[in-house]
Order: structure tokens, then sequence, then C-alpha cells
């Protein structure tokens, strides 16, 4: 018996990483409301340093950026997903099966230990865009992070009502994490233009369970990639693309790796289509 488990379904990121959700659109995932940071409101602020992952509990795929490549490649698959009919796909690390599990979590709130974690999770409760009318980021938070309080943790604002070491911090990375993110979108959406994504149906089962279909997710095709011609090569190598395109191919051998099991204790088999297979900043 096969069971169709769509990727597309169980919260997708609304939008890009750095685009602010209009009213009509939903939350960036992981993130329950948005309220602007402010010195007055939030004088006092705390946030607490010891890491609890619970927030991300749930996300089946997690936006990655382009500058975690290597990381990511030694635990994740990867694959582009599509966020909505007009917008680019988005890099995404593969985390669980779509049924409401980050594989990757534990009941602790604790990463798997010594598996990469993405700066779209250790970013959060903090999200930043980039406003066209003013050269700093707009820093915005989910104010109903676990983390954040007013009475233990590292202070935001000092005693003169401005940014604190920690929030200084904070800053920087959404500044770097808004470049790359960029970056990345254009890398992706230059593979998408040159036509060499795919949509992937990758089928899991379990000793002694049922077949599943992972469906929704887009990888590169690699006949397409060999089929380019050197105009569509050049024009890849000079979006700095081609070596996104190899970094996603190789990944597909970690579903193999991912701890999915139906039962604790039951090892999981990865049957992949044959067309599918391959040859102080913190982020």
């Amino acid at each position: 018996m096969n069971t169709s488990i769509d990727m597309t379904q169980p919260q997708p990121p609304a939008q890009s990483p750095t685009q602010a959700p209009s009213p009509a659109q939903a939350l960036p995932l992981l993130y329950s409301q948005l309220v602007a940071v402010n010195s007055e409101q939030h004088a006092g602020l705390r946030i607490a340093e010891t890491p609890d992952y619970r927030f991300a509990a749930q996300a089946d795929a997690l936006p990655l950026l382009v500058s975690e490549l290597s990381a990511a490649l030694r635990h994740y698959p990867l694959a582009f997903l599509k966020t909505g009919p007009d917008s680019a796909p988005l890099l995404v690390a593969i985390t669980g099966l779509a049924n409401g599990r980050n594989l990757f979590v534990d009941d602790q709130g604790q990463w798997l230990n010594g598996a990469y974690v993405p700066a779209y999770v250790r970013r959060y409760p903090w999200f930043a865009v980039q406003v066209p009318t003013q050269a700093d980021p707009l820093l915005a938070m989910d104010d109903t992070a676990t983390q954040l309080s007013r009475e233990q943790g590292t202070h935001l604002f000092d005693e003169q009502g401005q940014p604190a070491e920690r929030l200084q911090q904070v800053m920087a990375f959404e500044r770097e994490y808004i470049a790359l993110a960029t970056r990345t979108q254009a890398m992706v959406q230059a593979l998408a233009q040159a036509q060499v994504l795919e949509p992937a149906q990758l089928t899991l089962s379990a000793q002694g369970g049922e077949a599943r279909q992972l469906n929704g997710l887009l990888v590169v095709s690699e006949v397409r990639l060999q089929q380019l011609t050197a105009e569509g090569l050049a024009s890849l190598h000079s979006a700095d693309a081609l070596g996104l395109a190899y970094a996603q191919l190789l990944s597909m051998g970690n579903f193999v790796h991912l701890p999915l099991v139906a039962e604790p204790g039951t090892p999981t088999v990865l049957k992949e289509p044959a067309k599918s297979r391959s040859p102080k900043s913190k982020l």
C-alpha cells in the first residue's frame, strides 16, 4: 500500500526568508506573530541563551542559505520548495516526512547531537527585512517566543535605551542573513530559468511497513544539466549556480541517513527513482 505525502502542504515557508508578510499573507515559517523591536516597549526585555528548539519541532523543511551548503550536506537532503504560483523556489533542508515532525528535534527541544542547525532556526525569534527607504534592516521579533522574558537572560537594551551588545550581534547576524538570502535566491532563480529543476517523487519504505511517496519537491535533473548548451552552462557559472546544482544532487544520498522510522528501532530504506540519482557571525 502506498501513501502519498505532499511536502507543499504542511507549514511551507510563506515567502522568502527576508520578505515581510503582508496582511493577506501567512507568517513566515516558525513564527506565531511579529512585532517591531522598540526600545521603549521592550526596555528590560531579555533573551535566554540556552537553546530550546521546540519551536521548530514541527518543521519538515527549513530554508537554507548557499553559505551553509558544506555544513548542511553532511546531514540533510537538499531540495527546492515551490512556495507560490508566482514565486521562485526556495532552497530547503529536508528535516522530516511532512507529518508534522522535525526528526532532528527531540522531546526536550534539543537538536540531534552533532547535526548542523540551519541559520534560519538560529535566527529565531528575530526576523529582519530590508526597507528601501532606510539603510538598516527593520528588526522584528516573535514576542511569543519562550526564550524572551523580563526575568532572566541577557538584556537587549542598556540603561540608556540603546541596543546592548547582544542586540547589536542580532542586527549584524540579520544584515548578513539578508545579503546571503538574496544571493541564494538569485542562484535558485538562475537554476529555475535554466529549466534544470524537475519535480521529485521519492518513495520511502520502512521494513515491514507501507511505502510512502514524498511529493511537492523540486530537484536538479542531472540529464537536463548535461544537456545544457555552452551558453547555458556559462550563464549558470556566472550566477555561481553550478555549485548549488551539484550540491543538491550530492545531497540526495542523505535521505538514507535521516532517522526515518515507522516505529522506534525500525530501520527505514529509501527507494529513489533512477532519474533522481547523481554522480563572529555564525552564518
